[in-house]
């Protein structure tokens, strides 16, 4: 069954959602375009909505098992109003755009744009004048708060790499209080233990979907495998803004690769690919097309293992502490109250496992199983 949608950009902070399911989706960037000091480029505005309402359709279209299909494919026909039209309608783009989906969620994506219905002058947001930046990072990172997020975030300051642009991506409106308490805190730490004052800017993008389908979780997509799209697509914006080339994912190399551990997980939404090197060459041929600039997503520990990355923090109790304060648990949503984590998915497993492998101590009294 062959699912439609129109996605139809009503303000450059709502897109709506019509088809065979109707959804409003609110994209939370005020606080993002501040931290940019200007409102990026029509095209980029498209990819950051193209991606909004994908993850979106993605998380509100749950997938079935039923009969033969034994995988719970999906077939998805999108209609897309954008402002750019005459870069979206060039041969390849909208294939572009359904390669990397496809990769990452399995499913069939078929994507057709047409001109925006209504194009209002400002769309909501005043355009900031081009002045000096008071801040110009040398490097830019995806920051989610997870444990090799911040494993990856702390080694490459202990590296000496210095003046990042620190970006979130994430649907809890809590969010960024968390990341900036978590990055705030690893300054502290490495300012007392080295001397040296981590610099960095962290801006962060929330998307919420407002009523529909996305009420109730029992009728939501559990994987949103598509999530990914969305996390590059915003560093992809911010990287521009910023004139910078690249853009760090902190995955350790066997999160990165995720080889499918049974038979179940090949082919399937089983295996997540958010940060797999193919997927991450995807997106950066087509951020660079749309942004008209050259953008790489790195993985500079593709060669280590998640315990590898934490085994600096070994003999080293501020750090080690720190670490402990991040979340790597699928079941994020759970908010038992003092237990962040389960125990028991492959996140929290891998986690256990990774500060056990490191040699460090870990508090278990934050996982509700053992």
């Amino acid at each position: 069954m062959i699912k439609k949608f129109h996605i139809a950009a009503m303000t450059t902070d709502h897109v709506l959602i019509t088809g065979d399911a109707t959804q409003t989706v609110k994209v939370n960037a005020d606080g993002f375009f501040k931290k940019l000091l200007n409102l990026p480029p029509a095209r980029c505005i498209d990819l950051l909505q193209i991606a909004a309402a994908s993850y979106a359709i993605d998380r509100i279209s749950k997938r079935s098992f039923a009969g033969a299909n034994e995988l719970g494919y999906r077939r998805f026909r999108l209609e897309v109003e954008v402002r750019d039209y005459d870069f979206w309608r060039q041969a390849g783009v909208a294939n572009a755009v359904s390669e990397i989906l496809r990769f990452l969620t399995t499913d069939d994506w078929q994507f057709e744009f047409v001109a925006r219905s209504e194009i209002s002058a400002s769309d909501g947001h005043q355009n900031v004048l081009d002045l000096t930046k008071d801040f110009q990072p040398r490097f830019g990172a995806l920051y989610s708060g997870g444990l090799d997020s911040a494993a990856g975030m702390a080694n490459r300051f202990l590296d000496g790499a210095n003046d990042f642009l620190v970006v979130t991506v994430g649907h809890q409106s809590s969010l960024h209080k968390q990341v900036t308490r978590q990055l705030n805190e690893l300054r502290t730490v490495l300012k007392n233990q080295t001397g040296i004052e981590p610099n960095f800017r962290h801006s962060t993008l929330n998307i919420a979907l407002k009523g529909g389908k996305a009420k109730r979780l029992s009728m939501q997509e559990k994987t949103q495998r598509s999530r990914a799209f969305l996390f590059c697509a915003a560093a992809a914006i911010a990287a521009k803004a910023y004139k910078l080339e690249s853009m760090e994912v902190f995955e350790n190399g066997v999160g990165a690769i995720n080889l499918p551990l049974m038979s179940g997980m090949l082919g399937t939404c089983l295996s997540t690919r958010g940060a797999h090197p193919s997927f991450l060459r995807l997106m950066s041929d087509f951020c660079t097309q749309v942004t008209g600039q050259r953008i790489l997503f790195t993985l500079p520990f593709l060669s280590a293992t998640k315990a590898e990355m934490l085994q600096r923090f070994r003999d080293n109790t501020p750090l080690t502490t720190w670490a402990q304060s991040t979340r790597s648990c699928v079941h994020s949503a759970t908010r038992v109250k003092g237990n962040p984590q389960c125990g028991v998915c492959p996140a929290c497993i891998e986690r256990r496992q990774a500060f056990l492998s490191a040699d460090l101590p870990e508090d278990i009294d934050s996982y509700q199983a053992d």
